[in-house]
């Protein structure tokens, strides 16, 4: 019964809208007869009369206007449910536009793509690596990985990992120059800095000193604007890195960089996935920030202290 009424109640907003029961029975898919029926259903079932036909044109009475006002915004609701949950795993397709730090590209975010899209091929990626910080409406970007949380209200982050910030250099940098004992004897060593553009005001490093934490100006032998480059320039002995944990852990795992300044932590942070605030999101985009999200809280290791490495120095 419900099912009836709402058909008739569809042929009846669609006759509204289109001015005739031909228009409407072509948009249904049905005749005009079985248009004008499913209105005759309505009319008799509430005892109104709701449309008035000449041969000429077709009008709403006061009740018909009523009902009309009513049953619209509810018929559209349930066209769109009707198409999310029609949209299955086999069917699901369509774009994702999602953006990230270079740094972060092929180190994290295409590999999560690439298993999603084993269970979702027919959904397409557009990916953009790069340190802009890209608008969600004017570039129409639907996902951001970002480092800092979103301070506009409209942005909804969802927090993925928490990283620390581990002071490290090659081994053999350490026997050539020494290891300093405390930030302050950073300026006399050489030093790598990571810098999204060489306009940018010069990177500094933070340390928590005896519980407070101190900001120490870098003077840096060397500037790099990619994360990989800046480890890859450190186990060549060229300077003294500060880096997240996640890029350099595999590093001082096979003793390629060792942490210094054990004493001294650097602030953490943690990286955000982000996306506009919207009533109605894509089922593509919210099954993939689902994705994420598990996939990340399963590799989470939480922010662990760089004193648990002890990495020999070759």
């Amino acid at each position: 019964m419900a099912t009836q009424l709402s058909n008739a109640l569809a042929a009846f907003v669609c006759a509204a809208e289109t001015g005739s029961f031909a228009a409407a029975g072509k948009m249904l898919g049905v005749s005009a007869p079985a248009v004008g029926q499913s209105v005759k259903r309505l009319e008799d079932a509430y005892g109104v009369g709701l449309i008035r036909r000449t041969t000429r044109k077709m009008n709403l009475t006061p009740e018909g206007i009523l009902l009309y006002e009513r049953a619209k915004e509810p018929l559209r609701a349930l066209d769109e449910l009707d198409g999310i949950f029609r949209e299955t795993r086999s069917t699901m397709s369509g774009r994702i536009r999602l953006t990230s730090p270079r740094g972060l590209g092929c180190r994290l975010v295409l590999p999560l793509v690439a298993e999603f899209r084993v269970d979702y091929p027919d959904i397409v990626f557009e990916l953009d690596f790069t340190y802009q910080q890209r608008d969600f409406i004017d570039d129409g970007v639907d996902l951001a990985f970002r480092v800092l949380s979103p301070e506009d209200s409209s942005m909804i982050a969802r927090r993925l990992t928490c990283n620390e910030h581990w002071t490290l250099a090659s081994p053999t940098y350490l026997e050539m120059h020494g290891e300093p004992s405390h930030p302050d004897e950073l300026s006399q060593h050489r030093t790598i800095v990571c810098q999204k553009r060489f306009s940018d005001p010069m990177i500094a490093w933070q340390f928590d000193v005896a519980g407070n934490v101190r900001t120490f100006p870098q003077e840096p032998d060397l500037i790099l604007n990619d994360p990989d480059a800046i480890c890859e320039a450190a186990t060549m002995g060229m300077g003294i890195i500060q880096m997240r944990d996640d890029y350099a852990r595999g590093l001082v795992e096979r003793g390629e960089l060792v942490p210094i300044l054990r004493g001294f932590t650097a602030p953490a942070n943690a990286l955000y996935l982000c996306y506009p605030y919207k009533e109605h999101l894509p089922l593509r985009v919210r099954t993939f920030i689902d994705f994420v999200v598990e996939r990340m809280k399963a590799d989470e290791k939480g922010c662990v202290p760089h004193e648990g490495f002890h990495a020999t120095r070759r």
